[in-house]
């Protein structure tokens, strides 16, 4: 399980954990080519014969809870300590209807509407965070990869 600033994150199918690979990711567009992150990563996630993938954060603060977001292609979950802010996040948009994504206070859900082999959650943190800074919601949408 990778390790954030929050907690770890824990992936499930239909409920039940299941292995990932967390791969580092350089997010390759403004405003982060100017101002790094701390964290960015990409989580890849087995999803054949699944119905339901989940990614979500086992807080280490019981008082934390996570803020919804979204952009045109992406649904996301925001979270915020002091100068540190994370989001995690998943395409919330698909042409062809393979999925519907959806959130809590403490992970991102895709329901599968057809056979998928894997899907990508995206998950970024900063430790320097400012009010209206952007770079973690930018880098976690897996919607703007390459």
């Amino acid at each position: 399980m990778l390790r954030t600033p929050f907690g770890l994150l824990r992936a499930t199918a239909d409920g039940a954990p299941v292995a990932y690979i967390a791969e580092p990711f350089a997010y390759p567009h403004p405003p982060v080519l100017g101002h790094p992150l701390a964290g960015c990563w990409r989580i890849r996630i087995p999803a054949k014969g699944a119905k339901r993938i989940r990614l979500e954060l086992i807080p280490d603060d019981e008082t934390l809870r996570g803020s919804g977001t979204s952009g045109e292609d992406f649904l996301g979950l925001e979270f915020e300590r002091g100068a540190f802010q994370m989001a995690l996040g998943a395409w919330d948009d698909d042409a062809d209807a393979r999925y519907e994504t959806t959130y809590d206070a403490f992970g991102v859900q895709m329901e599968l509407l057809g056979q998928l082999n894997s899907v990508v959650f995206g998950v970024a943190w900063a430790d320097d965070f400012v009010p209206s800074d952007v770079r973690t919601w930018y880098a976690a949408d897996p919607s703007m990869d390459p």
